[in-house]
């Protein structure tokens, strides 16, 4: 038995026509299509099954996923941005002061630089942001610089731990590391959130590695307190050897869901 099938197109209502206009029109457009078949058709239609179509609703999908690869790329480019600065601040520092510390930190910033600058280069205009070949290698490269940060800060934990390195306590660092922590927490937080909307896997991640350098931050600046007044100067290095072990789970978490995406040519 035939199906009658109209189509509702809500865009060709004009903005000040009621609502139950609307509802007329396409009520006559259906009855329209009925009068209009052979009469053996008629008797043998079921009822119409409506089918809608909104193309402002459409147009509105597509108008605010640019805007939340838009609100992505601004978020990387200030995660880029400031790590950039970190990293020529405190390698600089470093080579002055012939701390490998500093250095350390520096390579962290840099490590997270190169990060960021995988989601940029997913997410960029002009390529299939969501292209499962894309997607696979944007993850690997990402479990890489997890796997590098957690190198690095296990090195430096580690030295600091068998040395006894205990951390500068300048108010200028001090102040330094809470801004840090607020801006890493902020930009995690705001990633994340745009990472579930566009349902990006790398960007996602990358937030998560945002997140570690909050963290880490927040852990010098509490290792600095229990040194000053509890004389725990081995808090410092321990956190940091923690945030290693956690970004190496992260290195290998994103390693395997890469593996959930299928190569293919781009």
């Amino acid at each position: 038995m035939p199906y009658l099938v109209a189509f509702r197109f809500r865009s060709v209502q004009p903005p000040h026509e009621p609502q139950e206009s609307l509802h007329r029109a396409n009520r006559r457009l259906s009855e329209s299509a009925i009068r209009d078949r052979p009469e053996t058709d008629r008797t043998r239609l079921k009822p119409a099954s409506v089918v809608e179509i909104d193309f402002r609703r459409m147009g509105s999908g597509t108008r605010d996923r640019d805007e939340l690869h838009r609100r992505a790329l601004t978020l990387e480019y200030a995660t880029i941005g400031w790590n950039i600065g970190e990293a020529v601040l405190t390698v600089s520092l470093g080579a002055v002061a012939a701390s490998l510390a500093l250095i350390g930190f520096g390579t962290v910033s840099v490590i997270e630089v190169f990060a960021s600058s995988v989601v940029v280069w997913h997410l960029l205009p002009g390529h299939e942001g969501n292209s499962s070949g894309r997607t696979r290698r944007a993850l690997r490269l990402t479990a890489g610089a997890f796997g590098a940060l957690a190198v690095v800060l296990a090195v430096l934990a580690i030295r600091d731990l068998a040395t006894g390195r205990v951390a500068s306590e300048s108010p200028w660092g001090i102040a330094y590391l809470a801004v840090t922590a607020f801006v890493m927490f902020a930009l995690a937080s705001k990633k994340r959130r745009t990472a579930e909307s566009l349902g990006s896997a790398p960007l996602q991640s990358e937030a998560q590695m945002t997140f570690l350098d909050g963290v880490l931050s927040t852990a010098t600046l509490v290792g600095l307190g229990l040194n000053a007044y509890a004389g725990w100067w081995w808090a410092d290095p321990l956190a940091a050897l923690l945030v290693a072990i956690a970004a190496a789970n992260e290195a290998r978490v994103n390693w395997l869901e890469a593996d959930d995406f299928a190569p293919d040519s781009e």
